[in-house]
């Protein structure tokens, strides 16, 4: 085999290489680029109360919601008015 072949599948290798680390870079990102501060919903703190069931504190617009996770479903369990802004 010449070097022309051994220089291809390296071409090849690197072209791989390059599209495996855009994609992870853009799953960690979230969203392909979306950006978290985008939209109007934030997440903005989870907090485990159990092996199943969680507190989620949500941030909808001008409004800010305490929901109850579980494997039952999801449960508003507060809203008020956000003063972050």
């Amino acid at each position: 085999m010449g070097w022309e072949v051994y220089l291809r599948v390296l071409g090849v290798t690197l072209l791989l290489l390059g599209a495996l680390v855009l994609t992870v870079y853009l799953l960690r990102r979230g969203r392909w680029g979306l950006s978290e501060k985008e939209g109007h919903i934030r997440v903005k703190e989870v907090r485990p109360l159990g092996l199943k069931h969680r507190l989620a504190l949500v941030r909808v617009k001008d409004r800010l919601l305490l929901l109850g996770l579980s494997e039952k479903g999801i449960a508003l369990l507060r809203e008020w008015e956000d003063e972050e802004d």
